[in-house]
């Protein structure tokens, strides 16, 4: 589930806010082929742009003084052939590290959020002395590059893999898998993860209001920062993120912590939680969301 998109995406990689939309199952090739020819222009650009040089260093040569030398170089000509090199060159680098990654994405078959729940398991699993857990979608380097770009079945096949606008190849809902495992892996292994979070979870009573309704810009975070000081501004993943409000006196669950902010959802009262008036302890329905450290009331804390 993407929370920007506010909806589901199969087999989703990230939100990608520059194309604004989720790369998954259906745009994975496109997006593997934009981040690629994308440098590739940029350094075709960077190469005719060039000529700005070229015609710096004559004019540098061929100069009587310092003055001719500006008037030759300061023209719209060369200031605007100067500002394109330096854009395409951002771009190309910017870009061409995007397009690095995703041949790792594409190699070994495991998508951004896989490869969290991987680094998790790893630690998790290390930690409690159980077995390393084993990527059930890894088949190989020639059938991880087959399932998002095509099958490389002849030698000029891979002229396929940059003609565009074809759909990812591959079993979306149930891929092969690598023997001894199954399609649930995953998920039993995030059901793991959660609970241990859980485990280590922490219940905090709040002791300021917060209203985490607002726009993360120059003026929010200026009143952010006069509220809480400058540690608060902008320091951790709040930025960005959803925000939570809370009411002095209300039980929060803190799960998460990251300087001057700590990540967490509201506990529903134990009388309001069930109408006969049993416990709501493990009910975890409400948002998920950031708030100040300093509205909390750390010293109360007490495990959940």
């Amino acid at each position: 589930h993407c929370s920007s998109c506010g909806r589901c995406v199969l087999n989703m990689d990230h939100h990608c806010p520059w194309t604004n939309t989720c790369v998954g199952q259906s745009n994975m090739k496109s997006f593997v082929q934009f981040v690629h020819f994308v440098p590739i222009a940029t350094l075709h650009s960077v190469a005719v742009h060039s000529e700005m040089l070229v015609v710096m260093v004559y004019a540098w040569n061929r100069r009587s003084s310092f003055q001719d030398f500006l008037r030759a170089v300061l023209q719209a000509r060369i200031m605007l052939a100067a500002l394109g090199w330096v854009v395409a060159l951002a771009v190309m680098l910017l870009v061409g590290t995007l397009a690095y990654e995703m041949q790792h994405t594409v190699i070994t078959n495991v998508n951004m959020i896989e490869e969290l729940i991987i680094e998790k398991a790893e630690t998790r699993r290390r930690h409690r002395g159980e077995r390393k857990f084993v990527y059930p979608y890894d088949l190989g380097r020639k059938q991880n590059v087959a399932s998002v770009l095509g099958p490389g079945s002849c030698p000029i096949s891979w002229l396929l893999w940059l003609r565009p606008g074809l759909r990812t190849p591959g079993e979306p809902v149930w891929p092969d898998l690598q023997d001894g495992c199954g399609h649930f892996d995953l998920s039993t292994e995030q059901i793991a993860q959660k609970v241990q979070k859980l485990q280590r979870s922490m219940i905090i009573p709040a002791k300021e209001e917060f209203e985490g309704e607002g726009t993360c810009c120059c003026s929010y975070w200026f009143w952010i920062g006069c509220r809480f000081g400058c540690g608060a501004v902008c320091g951790c993943e709040a930025c960005g993120e959803n925000k939570l409000s809370v009411k002095v006196g209300d039980a929060v669950l803190v799960n998460r912590l990251d300087g001057d902010w700590v990540c967490g959802r509201i506990l529903p009262d134990r009388e309001d939680a069930d109408g006969d008036g049993k416990s709501g302890r493990g009910r975890l329905e409400g948002p998920l969301g950031w708030l100040p450290t300093q509205c909390l009331q750390t010293e109360e804390s007490k495990p959940f």
